[in-house]
């Protein structure tokens, strides 16, 4: 299999890697920049032309259950969904347009995070507010990340060499952005983002969970808007370390006796356990503990604090 990935895109430090090693610099490329630089190197890795290609969408609301087949009233669905994402969907619709753009005549498919966490059981997807507020204005817990929980959920019980539905694990998909999943017998029944992917673990911008007064508190100081940015884009690592989002930056500056990477680190991990043990007491017991993302993968320190 051939992987080629570009990241930090829309930046000066814009690059990609590919799997036999390549790398290389895109500064400022945009979604469509990329996947024309990256296209050809993984048809040369291909022993038949594409066929299909698959999108990764972050938010798709009520609309979305399933996989579905990308045309114009998906575009303008997944688009309805950016107030709810904004760091996620507006991203997401790059990357379908750009490939739209270069493969018009194949098809494309929409795969939701959400979809996972779509059949939770209520008392996991309600808030503790007026009912006719709630249903009115669509507020409930969707949750997120849900291909990579039930993709890696399903390795473990593989690797375990047990039948999915007779395990009770966590997942913990641990990256810029980070949540955590109680997969009970197969499927979700508990997971860490709400509403939106602002809720539960500290992320590389993100706040987190958040006592709500704290949110009205800003929102009356700074305004709604600015309140909006601080939480989605100027908290979580970001925030508390004072440098930056990235955690193989604050690690090396932690190593430095830096206070402030030191104390996100420090958060990050307290949270993440904190997690572990609530959904192993809301499903009577833990069979695994499975960590992946960018974090989850890479960083052997991280796993060691976050899971030990």
């Amino acid at each position: 299999m051939f992987d080629a990935i570009a990241e930090r895109l829309n930046t000066s430090q814009a690059c990609y890697t590919t799997s036999d090693g390549e790398r290389g610099e895109l500064a400022n490329a945009t979604h469509l920049d990329a996947l024309n630089a990256l296209l050809p190197m993984v048809e040369r890795h291909l022993d038949r032309p594409l066929s299909a290609v698959g999108h990764r969408v972050v938010h798709g609301g009520e609309a979305f259950h399933d996989a579905v087949a990308i045309d114009e009233s998906v575009v303008a669905a997944v688009e309805a969904c950016i107030p709810l994402a904004p760091l996620h969907n507006p991203a997401n619709l790059e990357g379908i347009r750009a490939a739209r753009a270069l493969l018009p005549d194949l098809p494309q498919v929409a795969v939701f995070d959400t979809a996972f966490h779509s059949r939770m059981p209520r008392r996991s997807q309600v808030y503790a507010i007026d009912r006719e507020v709630s249903t009115k204005y669509g507020i409930r817990r969707f949750g997120f990340h849900g291909t990579s929980h039930a993709f890696v959920a399903g390795l473990a019980a593989e690797a375990m060499e047990a039948d999915l539905r007779d395990l009770r694990i966590v997942t913990l998909h641990l990256g810029n952005g980070a949540s955590a999943c109680a997969v009970e017998f197969g499927t979700s029944s508990e997971t860490s983002m709400g509403m939106t992917p602002l809720e539960g673990l500290v992320m590389g911008t993100r706040s987190g969970d958040l006592d709500p007064g704290v949110v009205l508190k800003l929102a009356r100081e700074l305004g709604i808007d600015a309140t909006e940015e601080l939480l989605n884009r100027s908290s979580g690592l970001k925030g508390i370390s004072g440098i930056g989002n990235d955690l193989r930056d604050l690690q090396a500056q932690a190593e430095e006796g830096h206070d402030g990477a030191r104390l996100a680190i420090t958060v990050f991990a307290h949270q993440v356990r904190k997690y572990i043990g609530a959904y192993a007491a809301v499903m009577g017991g833990l069979d695994a503990v499975v960590l992946t993302g960018g974090i989850g993968q890479n960083s052997a320190a991280m796993r060691r604090r976050a899971s030990v």
